[in-house]
């Protein structure tokens, strides 16, 4: 489930293509990522491209550079790599022009580029410990079932 919903929060990104314009519709304060879309986006960087973000009031947004290691996603649809970070104080339409490589799709969510892995995370840890329960019980079974056999064999 955790891992899912993961995917899902990657499909929830509103894309505009590059080169381009578009407008996303940024529903709540807080921190959001813009990441670049493009063929084996893990594996080397992305072609040139550049975003400019205007906010509802008319003033660009100030995009700071994704810090640290480049965090990346791939799934049997998309593969991208979060670039840049910004702060949204006033929910509404923000338009975004995009200029570059046309094998780039520019896609904005909320989350630092970090925000599903909690829940892959989850998922993990469940799937895990539920394997661990189970060879414990196997354990358990298997020594149960060999010390009946002892008894009834005396």
């Amino acid at each position: 489930m955790g891992a899912a919903k993961g995917f899902r929060a990657l499909d929830d990104l509103q894309r505009i293509r590059v080169p381009g314009i578009g407008t996303v519709q940024l529903t709540k304060t807080g921190t959001y990522s813009v990441n670049y879309e493009y063929t084996d986006a893990s594996h080397r960087p992305p072609p040139t491209t550049t975003v400019l973000i205007t906010g509802p009031d008319g003033v660009n947004v100030s995009l700071t550079p994704y810090g640290g290691r480049a965090f990346t996603y791939a799934t049997d649809r998309r593969q991208g790599r979060t670039q840049f970070t910004f702060q949204v104080a006033h929910p509404g339409a923000y338009r975004v022009t995009t200029e570059g490589s046309p094998e780039v799709t520019v896609a904005i969510g909320p989350g630092g580029g970090l925000d599903f892995v909690p829940w892959l995370i989850g998922g993990l840890c469940v799937g895990i410990g539920g394997l661990l329960v189970g060879v414990v019980v196997l354990i358990v079974v298997t020594v149960g079932r060999a010390g009946s056999k002892r008894r009834m064999m005396r």
